[in-house]
């Protein structure tokens, strides 16, 4: 293992935090920026820190299919960064993989009858026509912070934790966390580094 000079750990931790108003787009050149310094300095990366990255396809085909427009800031980061997928960082899924909230978490959780009978049928149909997920961040096996747009455009960070239903509120985490884009993918850069 690479010892950890001084010069090594003052390069790391300029990568660290956000400057303000950080766009998205700067916030993952960052976090590339951090893993490669780290490797180049001879410190062993695992693999799953690493990002793997594609064309983003299908936004049309999405946006028709769900009945809502891309947020611009998401289709400006699509378009300059693509898609991306990171086991510790955030992840923005291909637009042919977005789907409602609702039907996005039970996928991942595999079923979730009880959400479903915490929610109801109504909400649940609510919440898969309201909003998208498009994205999230893997913490651990019970919780995953999901990144989603609403029709209005606005963007969502919902950290979730599929041990506390009925202990936290799905609906109010959606109606109270609007945040822009940029500013979701900057916070998520700086909770993964």
């Amino acid at each position: 293992m690479t010892e950890l000079t001084p010069a090594v750990l003052n390069t790391l931790r300029g990568f660290l935090h956000a400057v303000p108003g950080e766009s998205a787009e700067e916030a993952v050149a960052r976090y590339d920026l951090f893993f490669r310094a780290a490797y180049d300095s001879g410190i062993n990366i695992p693999e799953s820190f690493h990002t793997t990255t594609g064309r983003a396809q299908g936004l049309e085909d999405a946006e028709g299919r769900l009945g809502m427009t891309c947020p611009a800031p998401l289709r400006r980061f699509l378009e300059t960064c693509g898609v991306r997928h990171s086991d510790v960082g955030p992840t923005i899924c291909p637009p042919q993989r977005w789907q409602g909230f609702f039907a996005a978490v039970e996928e991942i959780w595999g079923g979730r009858e009880d959400l479903l009978q915490e929610l109801g049928a109504q909400e649940v149909q609510r919440l898969n026509r309201e909003f998208v997920l498009f994205g999230m961040r893997f913490i651990d096996d019970n919780v995953h912070v999901y990144y989603a747009f609403d029709r209005l455009g606005l963007c969502y960070r919902i950290l979730f934790d599929q041990d506390s239903i009925g202990e936290e509120n799905i609906l109010e985490l959606l109606g109270n966390e609007a945040f822009p884009f940029d500013y979701i993918i900057s916070r998520e850069i700086d909770d993964s580094l």
